[in-house]
């Protein structure tokens, strides 16, 4: 029995992270800090932005879990913290991560 030894040359291989899938909801009457929510949105994550009125709705990945830091530039760009309404569900399945966020008054409230 011959056995044949595999050539890897020039290969470029790729580790795939788990991406968490994030559902992301806010509503405040300041246009401003819409305007500053979807540009966010827009420039940091790659996924969907939806605004209507005086709210924004999204879905975008992150790696493996909620994205804390992007997610704390956000707010502390924000004009007006005290009048923005923030939910954001994050899970990634393979995991079994579940993540739910309530930003309200200025203050985080972590369901899950």
């Amino acid at each position: 029995m011959k056995c044949y030894r595999r050539e890897y040359k020039n290969l470029k291989f790729r580790i795939m992270a788990n991406y968490a899938t994030n559902i992301f909801y806010a509503r405040t009457e300041c246009s401003k800090d819409l305007n500053t929510i979807e540009a966010f949105l827009d420039g940091t994550f790659n996924g969907y932005v939806n605004r209507q009125n005086d709210c924004i709705d999204a879905e975008f990945s992150s790696r493996w879990e909620y994205p804390e830091e992007e997610i704390s530039k956000l707010i502390a760009s924000l004009a007006n913290k005290d009048k923005v309404y923030i939910k954001i569900l994050s899970y990634e399945f393979d995991s079994d991560y579940v993540s739910f966020r309530i930003f309200s008054q200025g203050k985080w409230n972590v369901k899950l």
